[in-house]
């Protein structure tokens, strides 16, 4: 915003001073995030993502895609405790990463990510497609909307690509056509609808291994069932960009990934 009063000077003055007002990173609450060294900052599943005050947790991926260091390898489906200390996790954030995880994984994930937050002042937010969002899509056949599937794709393929990847996939030993995606969705209502075609797309051959494929659905309320069931507390429904914590509301860095379709959880401590 730029005033029309005075001269040229002022006015760019002005908008600077206006601008450095509102910068998120011209406060105490981030200062206090980034500047104490014993915090840790962790994205979990952010391979692409860069700064100097964040620990990435990742695991690579048959795309080998990950452009950045990952401070901590560590595959979300292992069952593994994650090497990290109680307590000593001011925030976690994922975003676009928790699909890829097995559903049957995440009363163990949670409990790791609640053993590991910091109780007095942590936040957890997740990112993640909102299987809602997309099952509308799909029923109104907004080909259109799923603008990450080729062109070529047919709507059951853009759709089951959110959640169950190895649907599509004939060396998975468990692939389904369109005629039979349609059939499933057609004749159950959609949570059985939903539920059935992620157990198929479970049961893969054992050898088949590709991290980097979608396994798994959610929204906000089995996110914040999963977050309840392991002893999270003040669980709400955000948005993207609002963040009740001033760095993740940055969106240059963060909640950016897709949000024409993407939901957003958070619980604080």
């Amino acid at each position: 915003m730029i005033f029309t009063l005075g001269p040229l000077s002022f006015q760019i003055n002005l908008s600077k001073n206006l601008i450095n007002k509102h910068n998120i990173y011209n406060n105490s609450i981030e200062e206090n995030l980034y500047n104490d060294k014993n915090k840790i900052l962790l994205n979990i599943g952010g391979g692409n993502f860069k700064h100097d005050r964040w620990k990435i947790l990742d695991f690579y991926s048959n795309t080998n895609n990950k452009k950045n260091k990952i401070d901590i390898l560590y595959d979300l489906n292992s069952l593994q405790k994650l090497p990290i200390e109680d307590d000593s996790v001011s925030i976690i954030y994922t975003s676009h990463t928790i699909e890829h995880v097995y559903k049957n994984k995440f009363d163990f994930l949670f409990k790791e990510f609640y053993r590991i937050i910091d109780k007095n002042n942590g936040t957890i937010r997740l990112v993640y497609p909102d299987i809602d969002i997309c099952y509308d899509a799909y029923n109104r056949k907004d080909k259109n909307f799923f603008y990450l599937s080729n062109n070529s794709d047919s709507l059951e393929k853009s759709f089951v690509k959110i959640f169950a990847m190895n649907l599509l996939d004939k060396n998975s030993g468990c692939s389904k056509n369109d005629i039979e995606i349609k059939e499933i969705i057609e004749k159950n209502s959609k949570i059985d609808a939903l539920k059935l075609l992620e157990s198929i797309s479970d049961n893969h051959n054992t050898n088949f291994f590709r991290p980097d494929y979608h396994r798994s659905w959610w929204n906000h309320n089995l996110i914040k069932e999963y977050l309840e069931k392991n002893n999270f507390k003040n669980i709400e429904k955000s948005a993207f960009g609002q963040s009740k914590i001033d760095i993740l509301r940055n969106t240059n860095l963060f909640d950016n990934t897709h949000p024409k379709y993407s939901s957003y959880t958070e619980a604080t401590f």
